[in-house]
């Protein structure tokens, strides 16, 4: 898949532009929620660190659809270091359909 070869060829960096996309809203809200989803199920030891913190804030994003994908790529993680955050979201998310990731 082309984002695990990005993710991996340029690290932080494809993250950080990924997770900037997604809190501007200034991308397709379904590509951004399979994006997201994709970084959570990468399973690279090499990027785990920096996959994890650069996409914390994404839950933010004005998109519930990009909402959505970063809660499930947060659980896709299956790290207990975003438990605070996937807790955080659904608090603070507004679509209650969307409380149950």
């Amino acid at each position: 898949m082309q984002i695990t070869s990005c993710i991996q060829r340029f690290g932080e960096t494809s993250l950080s532009h990924l997770a900037t996309t997604a809190l501007r809203g200034s991308a397709d809200p379904e590509a951004l929620s399979h994006a997201l989803r994709w970084v959570g199920r990468l399973r690279d030891d090499e990027t785990f660190h920096g996959r994890l913190p650069r996409l914390t804030r994404t839950p933010e994003a004005p998109s519930e659809i990009v909402r959505d994908g970063a809660g499930l790529g947060l659980v896709e993680f299956g790290s207990p270091a975003a438990l605070p955050v996937i807790k955080a979201a659904i608090v603070r998310e507004p679509n209650r359909s969307l409380e149950t990731i």
